[in-house]
């Protein structure tokens, strides 16, 4: 199945954290053409997205937002569901950046 915004949050998070799909795929046992495919969004396994949260020990907003995207009920609906997300949040003075919470003064 395909999921391309998880395969580019995915890439996002390598990225951010300074990695090569190399390095990604040292850490999680798999194949560098396998990384390249993840982040293409195509076949991407849960069991996956909890290594590769456990391993670059992703904050725990971090790891709820991987299994949120790669939850099959949830793909079509996750952009509705963020947006009403922050809305919410919004109205009890915080806002999501990056999947972090950050309180407003």
């Amino acid at each position: 199945m395909e999921n391309i915004k998880l395969g580019n949050k995915l890439k996002e998070i390598r990225k951010i954290k300074g990695l090569k799909q190399s390095d990604i795929a040292n850490l999680t046992g798999v194949s560098v053409r396998t990384i390249q495919r993840y982040e293409q969004g195509l076949n991407i396994p849960d069991s996956f997205i909890k290594i590769f949260s456990n391993k670059l020990k992703l904050s725990l907003n971090e790891s709820i937002a991987l299994d949120f995207m790669s939850s099959k009920k949830f793909i079509n609906d996750y952009d509705k569901i963020n947006y009403h997300l922050n809305g919410l949040l919004e109205l009890i003075g915080y806002k999501i950046e990056r999947l972090y919470f950050v309180g407003e003064s």
